[in-house]
């Protein structure tokens, strides 16, 4: 038994020994050396660098530079998305279809309480495609008035297309200016350098007017937050049409001064009921986020989305160059349910606990032993 405790005393000390070494030893650096050409005294000097006049001259191609696919982002009015219709295959993969299309895509109507339904969809996507993820707020509705109207915004994104740069926040909406505060996040392109902020929005048909206009409140609220970024986008369903909001309800608001970019216009219908044609859904840029706007856009009137909604996505193309300073920042996304997070390497501190706790077992074994044989003598002598 002392040669095992033994033992199992040096592997101990061992890998605590290598855990310390691993925190304090220092990178070993590579050593340079400077080479210096000797010419020779007799060579002329014109002709001591110069190339053999019978080798062949060579030739440089020069590769074509890849230019990278503009960035496809869409907004998506989900409908009531809850336990009942995330339970339902045909629905599931009705939206998945959609989905699959684009980028990164801004949802609104979450309304599972469970939150169960994102991550019924997160699930899908990732059998079609793995690098699907999802940021996804907080509910909404943070005023004690609103709490009967909650819902929920998610980002769909292509992880190996764009990436959230950090979590993504409501607004903190002091004045009470919607039912629904709206959600930002902040992203940035994988292989490029396009960063900007999203920010996603469902108003209240009943106060549609009001809230679109404190939109521009909101705005200020996400420069202010994201200061690093000049870059800004608000999309999702403005309830800005047909009898919830004129044109002319709108003119001098500040969201819609010249300094904006409203890429859905007035005429357009992203309703799929065929009974009124109405521009529910928009997407407004700030004049960062319009000099990417390569000026593609449109909605998505496939047929099959009457069976999983009744609007109609919108989409937009960003082209992916950028020159933003990223301040450090940590990337906050939300994983689907039962992901474990990534494999990083063994982590030596449980070996080491183990390995301790069973040295100190057998240091008292020996103990134990004389106090049970000093027992079973006393009943011997009784």
């Amino acid at each position: 038994m002392r040669p095992l405790l033994l033992a199992l005393l040096m592997l101990f000390g061992s890998l605590a020994g290598c855990l310390s070494n691993s925190e304090t030893s220092a990178p070993a650096t590579e050593e340079t050396t400077e080479t210096t050409t000797v010419i020779d005294s007799n060579t002329p000097a014109d002709t001591a660098n110069r190339a053999d006049v019978n080798e062949p001259e060579t030739t440089s191609e020069t590769e074509t530079p890849v230019i990278a696919s503009p960035l496809r982002v869409a907004t998506f009015n989900l409908a009531n998305f809850g336990p009942s219709k995330s339970s339902k295959d045909d629905k599931v993969a009705g939206y998945v279809e959609v989905i699959n299309d684009y980028d990164l895509v801004a949802v609104q109507e979450i309304t599972d309480k469970s939150e169960n339904a994102p991550d019924v969809l997160l699930k899908a996507l990732k059998a079609e495609d793995r690098d699907w993820d999802l940021v996804l707020s907080r509910r909404t509705g943070v005023d004690p008035t609103d709490r009967n109207y909650q819902e929920q915004y998610g980002f769909f994104y292509r992880s190996s297309v764009v990436q959230p740069i950090e979590e993504g926040k409501l607004f903190l909406d002091p004045n009470d200016a919607f039912v629904r505060e709206p959600h930002a996040t902040p992203f940035k392109t994988v292989e490029e350098d396009l960063t900007f902020v999203l920010m996603t929005i469902h108003t209240s048909p009943t106060f549609a007017l009001p809230e679109v206009q404190a939109l521009a409140e909101a705005y200020l609220w996400a420069t202010s937050e994201w200061s690093w970024e000049d870059d800004i986008i608000i999309l999702g369903d403005f309830n800005a049409a047909c009898s919830y909001v004129q044109p002319d309800d709108l003119v001098g608001a500040d969201i819609t001064n010249s300094s904006f970019t409203w890429v859905v216009p007035d005429n357009a219908d992203t309703n799929v009921a065929t009974s009124s044609a109405c521009a529910y859904d928009r997407v407004v840029l700030d004049a960062g986020a319009a000099s990417h706007y390569n000026g593609s856009w449109g909605i998505d009137q496939r047929e099959s989305i009457a069976n999983i909604s009744d609007h109609f996505p919108v989409w937009f193309d960003l082209e992916r160059t950028d020159d933003t300073d990223i301040p450090t920042v940590i990337k906050a996304a939300r994983p689907y349910a039962g992901w474990a997070g990534p494999t990083t390497g063994m982590n030596p501190i449980p070996v080491i606990v183990m390995l301790a706790a069973a040295a100190m077992m057998l240091l008292l074994q020996p103990e134990t032993n004389l106090k049970q044989q000093h027992i079973e003598d006393n009943e011997e002598v009784e």
